[in-house]
């Protein structure tokens, strides 16, 4: 949910993904932030997508990607396990 709440472009998503490394957080967790933050911005969905593409296009979207933020950290832990 944090991903998609924040607002701004990549300069901000990803100026908060590093601060949240740099602070001791996960590579899955800041992984899964990002992800979340690149399909689910909320900004960008209510001025950019609804206006432009049908509402059920959007919803039907937002419900399609909901499981890749996991499926990513989930695999970036796969990948991390020495």
């Amino acid at each position: 949910i944090a991903g998609a709440a924040t607002p701004g472009g990549p300069v901000v998503g990803f100026s908060i993904g590093a601060v949240a490394l740099k602070a001791g957080g996960g590579p899955p967790q800041v992984i899964a932030y990002v992800v979340a933050w690149a399909l689910f911005a909320f900004q960008r969905v209510i001025l950019w997508e609804i206006p432009f593409m049908p509402a059920r296009f959007v919803w039907f979207r937002a419900a399609v990607s909901v499981p890749f933020p996991f499926l990513a950290a989930a695999i970036a832990m796969a990948i991390g396990k020495p």
